[in-house]
């Protein structure tokens, strides 16, 4: 599997740290936020394959929930989000949806398995959705270079 790069965004430390320590030892290289700015950060210095969003998360100035605030960035980025929430609403989970999140996961019922089967499912489709993309790339690079030499000779 290669190496992609999950974003953790999460103010509670110990779900933090669970969360980053699980998907480095099933070798991804992570990048934790506590803050919407760090997240900010994090997106414009690296290359993220997918992320988990604590969606309750609240700006102490501003009082915008910053974790929907970054699942709209998210959507907007084509990278795909898992919400993970200790205070789930139905209010909440509709908003989360309309940015076509994977899946919203309560801290409650939290399922190790579950979790695992929606990050492999992530990370297929992202590889694939790369590939395809490579593919199309490779084939437009290569269809100007046949018209470029015919029109030259």
């Amino acid at each position: 599997m290669p190496n992609l790069t999950i974003l953790v965004f999460e103010d509670d430390e110990s779900w933090r740290e669970l969360l980053a320590r699980y998907l480095r030892q099933s070798g991804f290289s992570v990048v934790i936020a506590s803050k919407y700015e760090e997240a900010m950060q994090a997106l414009s210095e690296n290359t993220i394959a997918l992320a988990t969003v604590d969606i309750r998360m609240v700006d102490a100035d501003s009082q915008d929930m910053t974790g929907l605030k970054l699942i709209r960035t998210l959507a907007e980025r084509a990278i795909p989000s898992i919400v993970l929430t200790g205070y789930p609403s139905l209010d909440v989970v509709r908003r989360a949806f309309d940015y076509n999140i994977l899946a919203f996961l309560t801290k409650m019922d939290f399922d190790v398995q579950q979790f695992k089967l929606l990050i492999k499912k992530s990370v297929s489709e992202t590889l694939r959705e790369q590939q395809t993309w490579n593919a199309t790339v490779i084939r437009q690079r290569t269809d100007n270079l046949k018209v470029f030499i015919s029109s030259t000779i």
